[in-house]
């Protein structure tokens, strides 16, 4: 009788923490859509660090190849060509005075299940452990009234 409590009881254990593990454990179904929407920010992030590449890259050849962006920049910063004078107005902004912002990498991030290994492992073992002091009270009471009506 008490090798079917037993039994019951790990069979119940097993249930548990397979259940718990699957819905919460480090490889369970919570810690797969934290990955999926940590996946979905990095794809984000990409597209929007090749757009600045693509930004910085024109940038760079407008430098390298258009004779006007260097004329600006360098009167910019205070050259001018042979024979001109020029009054400088402090205060006043330039266009090429705002900084480019560059875009922040996102790092991915270590994912961390809801319950770990050794939590699901007590409550399994808790659960069975649970079921078997059940059995044992139901069962023997049970018992003794099976007793008495025969």
């Amino acid at each position: 009788m008490k090798l079917r409590y037993i039994m019951l009881s790990l069979w119940v254990a097993v249930a548990v923490y397979s259940t718990f593990s699957y819905l919460y454990g480090p490889t369970g179904l919570s810690s797969m859509k934290r990955l999926e929407l940590q996946k979905a920010r990095l794809e984000k992030n990409l597209e929007e660090l090749e757009q600045i590449r693509q930004n910085l890259s024109y940038s760079v050849n407008s430098l390298l190849y258009d004779r006007e962006t260097l004329e600006v920049l360098a009167r910019d910063l205070g050259y001018g060509k042979p024979g001109e004078y020029f009054i400088r107005i402090s205060g006043a902004d330039s266009v090429f005075k705002s900084r480019v912002v560059v875009g922040g990498l996102v790092r991915s991030e270590n994912p961390e299940a809801i319950l770990g290994e050794s939590q699901l492992r007590i409550i399994g073992f808790a659960s069975g452990l649970i079921t078997f002091f059940f059995c044992l009270l139901f069962g023997a009471g049970s018992k003794k009234a099976g007793k008495k009506r025969f």
